[in-house]
């Protein structure tokens, strides 16, 4: 469970709640938390979520999951695990 900011970096605005599923899910609720503004197919189960940026402008997460590797989510787009770049670098 995270929190991500709609529009600015405020302490009063506008916040989204980011949920991790054990069904390999990321959910992104609306400021109501009522509906799903976005849904994000993950490879494993999220444990952890690190916000960074805005939801309106550009923002990352960093995912901590299950299977022992970090996923890096881009506006909504899954990237590679830091196990794949940790082995990419040093091969």
């Amino acid at each position: 469970v995270s929190v991500i900011r709609k529009n600015s970096e405020e302490e009063t605005a506008l916040s989204s709640l980011i949920l991790g599923t054990e069904m390999r899910t990321v959910l992104i609720l609306d400021s109501q938390g009522t509906s799903i503004i976005k849904k994000i197919i993950m490879p494993s189960a999220a444990v952890t979520i690190l916000v960074h940026g805005l939801l309106e402008n550009e923002y990352r997460l960093i995912v901590g999951c299950r299977d022992d590797r970090v996923y890096f989510i881009r506006n909504g787009e899954v990237g590679f695990s830091l196990r794949h770049l940790i082995n990419y670098v040093y091969l």
